[in-house]
Order: structure tokens, then C-alpha cells, then sequence
């Protein structure tokens, strides 16, 4: 049986409990929404989710858990701009020795979210990019990386909290996961 660890980024105990506002919404409920649809979908496929979201990253990156997990995933959600009149993106960071991986979860999402634009950032062990702290301290042996829709705009949030939205991404999440493990 494959495990995957999905964190939620944000949550009791972190440097940002809440993480990211955008008007009335908050990083932290966005990812846990996306975030449930993601554990349904792949316990309903026979995958056992450890979910981590309280303490500091680095607390919840340690443990019998994470050691053994097949993946480890930090679950965000970002409100920047990075590619202006897109619609739809996705950022993806890892380390370079898990590019395959991070490719898989790629196009797996893709082939359920229809996205535009996306953003792959790639960093070697000593060269982390910004916000790393996230799976910094995951084993290296674990295939780790940081998961971060950008929600563009305030019209296209109100789109994404109505359920059908986040439950896709959520679900595109969960494909890109099961297309890596295999």
C-alpha cells in the first residue's frame, strides 16, 4: 500500500497559522477544502494519508511518517499574479532529484484542471527556492514538494470557495499523486 503525507501548509503552531488572506478568504480553509477532496478521493483508491497541519514544518516534516511515505506534499494556495490574464496556474517546487515525480503530479492534475499557465520551480539541496521552509527538512529520500494554485482574482476565488472548484482541484491533486506512485 503507497502513503503519501499531504500538509496543510498553514495551522496551529505554524509561523502562519492562517496563511494567505484574499478578501473574505483565508489560505488555510481554501487548502483544507481541496485538501479533503484530495484524501477522499485517494483513500477511496486505496492509499493511506497521513495528514499533518499543526506545529512548526519542521516538527511535522520528522517522524516515522514522513520517513516511510512514498511522498510528501505542502498544500498551499497563492493569491499572486504571476502571469498576468491566466486564468488558471499551478506552481510546483521541488528538488531537482524529484523532477519525475513533480512532472507526474503535473500532468496529472492537468489532465483533470484545465490549466493555462504553470510554474515549476526547480532548486538543488542548497538552493531552495523562497518559502522552502515548507519541506526543508523532509528526508531526502522522500519525494517532496510544495502544491500552490495561484488563485488569480477575486472573481475567480469566489469561483473556486463555491465547492466545485476546490473539490477539482483537490481531485486533479489526488490524480497527479496516484499517476506518481505508480
Amino acid at each position: 500500500m503507497s502513503c503519501v503525507v499531504l500538509d496543510m501548509g498553514h495551522g496551529p503552531g505554524s509561523t502562519s497559522p492562517r496563511g494567505a488572506t484574499f478578501g473574505r478568504f483565508v489560505e488555510r480553509d481554501l487548502v483544507e477544502d481541496y485538501v479533503g477532496a484530495a484524501i477522499d478521493y485517494l483513500t477511496n483508491r486505496g492509499v493511506a494519508v497521513t495528514l499533518r497541519r499543526a506545529g512548526p514544518y519542521e516538527d511535522r516534516q520528522t517522524g516515522w511518517q514522513v520517513d516511510g511515505a512514498d511522498l510528501y506534499v505542502s498544500c498551499h494556495v497563492n493569491s499572486a499574479d504571476p502571469l498576468p490574464r491566466t486564468p488558471y496556474a499551478l506552481g510546483l517546487y521541488y528538488h531537482t532529484a524529484h523532477a519525475i515525480t513533480s512532472a507526474e503530479i503535473m500532468a496529472g492534475f492537468a489532465s483533470h484542471v484545465k490549466i493555462d499557465r504553470y510554474l515549476m520551480g526547480v532548486a538543488g539541496s542548497k538552493d531552495w527556492p523562497r518559502g522552502a521552509s515548507c519541506i526543508k527538512h523532509v528526508p531526502e529520500h522522500v519525494p517532496a514538494m510544495i502544491f500552490e494554485p495561484f488563485l488569480i482574482n477575486h472573481d475567480k476565488h469566489s469561483r473556486f470557495r463555491s465547492g466545485h472548484g476546490l473539490e477539482s482541484i483537490g481531485v486533479g491533486l489526488a490524480k497527479g499523486i496516484l499517476r506518481a506512485l505508480k
